[in-house]
């Protein structure tokens, strides 16, 4: 995060463990809606379910 946090100040700014943020921010791991609002949150909105769900593009 740009605003100098760590791993453990963003999982329990968001009720998570270390472990779990750091696996969405590496992409093995998505998370669940019900932390999408307090992820928004705690980031004053600079990351949204785009970051972990990017959109998905059918082969046309």
């Amino acid at each position: 995060m740009a605003r100098g946090l760590t791993l453990a100040d963003c999982a329990k700014g968001v009720g998570t463990t270390r472990q779990v943020w750091h696996a969405w921010e590496t992409g093995k791991r998505r998370p669940h809606s019900r932390y999408m609002p307090r992820v928004r949150e705690f980031t004053d909105g600079a990351i949204g379910a785009d970051a972990f769900y990017p959109e998905i593009k059918s082969a046309a």
